[in-house]
């Protein structure tokens, strides 16, 4: 099923390639059915995200990932601070003078607590992030989604699943990979880059397997090519909190 249409895929893919590049935002894709239809609210915030997807889908797709991805790593410096973060508010209760003894450990985290935390947010490390995230994350999945839907038309059972097979196999471990060299440079550790991905990537690939295999698996079937950005993005805010950690873990 998969083979049978890869052997059509990568002449379909420049024909689809110069569409996307000419063509605007779509609006819908096969039937557009389910709950990320257009019509379904006609008024009102939604409507205006709409809009905005229509006519700068491109920037509209970034700023939200950029939003997304700044909340998601401010909650894994909060709630799973690295080493250096736990060293860093172990000094600051004892310069306050008070008991650090499973302060990093608790499940619920006090008001003075969570002040401590948001006190110590790594603002370089939530830069990159979040850098990432409008300039990276956004375009990457903005044209390989469109491009996916265009070489692979219709909403059909074997459709879907070849999408994912292509989205999973191909894009998943290459987009992985260059999230993590990217965040690498910008922190000015290129010598690292080998290194991280040896570790890193194979875990971190298998997980997003887990988690990204049956959401693609909806996303395809049921939403329009225009917003799945903001889908995948909605799955991706829970997603990118894990990344985050998992592109911030301390060298052994």
């Amino acid at each position: 099923m998969f083979f049978g249409e890869a052997r059509n895929f990568a002449a379909r893919g420049g024909v689809a390639l110069k569409r996307l590049i000419k063509a605007p935002a779509q609006k819908a894709v096969g039937r557009g059915r389910g709950f990320c239809t257009p019509s379904a609210e006609k008024s009102g915030f939604w409507a205006a995200y709409l809009r905005a997807l229509e006519r700068r889908p491109i920037l509209t797709k970034a700023i939200t990932s950029g939003c997304l991805t700044f909340t998601a790593d401010v909650i894994c410096q909060v709630c799973a601070p690295n080493k250096e973060g736990l060293r860093q508010l172990k000094a600051k209760h004892a310069s306050e003078n008070t008991s650090s003894a499973g302060s990093s450990n608790d499940n619920e985290i006090s008001l003075h607590e969570l002040q401590l935390r948001l006190s110590l947010i790594d603002g370089k490390r939530l830069g990159i992030f979040t850098t990432l995230g409008v300039f990276y994350i956004a375009p990457c999945l903005h044209f390989w989604y469109g491009f996916l839907m265009r070489a692979i038309s219709g909403v059909s059972a074997r459709a879907t699943l070849t999408r994912v097979f292509f989205d999973q196999s191909i894009f998943a471990p290459v987009f992985l990979g260059g999230l993590f060299a990217n965040g690498l440079l910008l922190e000015g550790r290129p010598e690292a880059v080998r290194a991280k991905l040896a570790k890193d990537l194979p875990p971190t690939v298998l997980a997003n397997w887990s988690v990204w295999v049956p959401s693609m698996l909806v996303m395809f079937r049921f939403c329009p090519a225009h917003l799945q950005v903001l889908f995948s993005n909605s799955i991706g805010f829970f997603w990118n909190i894990y990344l985050t950690y998992a592109m911030n873990k301390d060298e052994a």
